[in-house]
């Protein structure tokens, strides 16, 4: 089941099956997220950071998730 495009309003735009599928992926992310794996995700995929005012957290964050996520990161 796929999600793109779902614009979420309220939990009671999702299904039973949905809440499942969403919390089933979440579990499996786990590790990725804590950086105990990696993921090919985004194997090929470039994300362009460019950030206007200095935001060295966020710029970390941003290029933190896309790497362990198996993309690479253009900052601008």
């Amino acid at each position: 089941m796929k999600f793109k495009g779902h614009h979420i309003i309220s939990m009671t735009s999702f299904s039973r099956d949905m809440i499942d599928i969403i919390l089933d992926t979440a579990e499996r992310m786990e590790p990725i997220a804590l950086g105990k794996q990696r993921s090919g995700m985004l194997n090929g995929k470039v994300l362009a950071v460019l950030f206007f005012e200095p935001s060295t957290r966020t710029r970390m964050s941003f290029e933190t998730a896309m790497y362990r996520l198996g993309g690479d990161v253009l900052n601008l």
